[in-house]
């Protein structure tokens, strides 16, 4: 009988590895494509400000690794004049983290954790000076923690590994560092937030 019990770990065991080294190529594209998305609409709005002289608002919404409810979000507001503070009702524009089918399961990238949060959400301003400030003080972002981030924020993408209604975070991730130049990138893999 424990032979028999250690024959069904091991395979469960083997299925496992099996299934991981299988799903991780999709995954890591798709996580790839997202964060180029993200820094690359960074740098689109960035490019704006500077352009029009208007100030541009981004609020980054984590998700929860579930299905439906709410999902992750990356939306923009551009300003009536060059301050922080006054913009319209209406988004400019909005990226939705949601649900991607690959085969029979359902998987997504979503937005795990944001810094510095207010909450579940981090709102940045970008200047027509293309500079990355906090949008109620118009300085640069508070120091993340004990950390060296003083002026940078931190996006984490993750994807979501979901059976049925079972979702779990992946065990890899896509950290976004937007800096105070208001320069954005990808920080190299196996990096956490701190």
């Amino acid at each position: 009988m424990t032979e028999l019990m250690v024959t069904v770990v091991i395979i469960g065991i083997l299925a496992a590895v099996g299934f991981a080294a299988l799903g991780s190529p999709g995954h890591e594209r798709a996580l790839r494509g997202t964060s180029a998305l993200v820094t690359g609409t960074v740098q689109e709005l960035r490019a704006y400000a500077q352009s029009s002289g208007r100030a541009v608002v981004v609020r980054f919404d984590e998700g929860p690794l579930g299905r439906g409810g709410s999902n992750a979000r990356m939306v923009w507001w551009a300003s009536f004049d060059n301050t922080c503070t006054n913009l319209p009702g209406t988004a400019l524009g909005q990226i939705v983290f949601n649900h991607t089918g690959f085969g029979g399961d359902t998987r997504h990238i979503t937005i795990t954790d944001v810094a510095p949060a207010s909450g579940s959400q981090m709102t940045l301003c970008i200047t027509p000076t293309g500079r990355v400030v906090d949008p109620l003080t118009a300085r640069p972002v508070a120091a993340i923690g004990g950390s060296d981030y003083s002026g940078q924020a931190l996006v984490e993408l993750r994807p979501a590994l979901c059976r049925g209604a079972n979702c779990q975070p992946a065990p890899y991730n896509r950290i976004i560092e937007i800096s105070f130049n208001g320069l954005t990138a990808a920080l190299p893999r196996g990096t956490e937030m701190p």
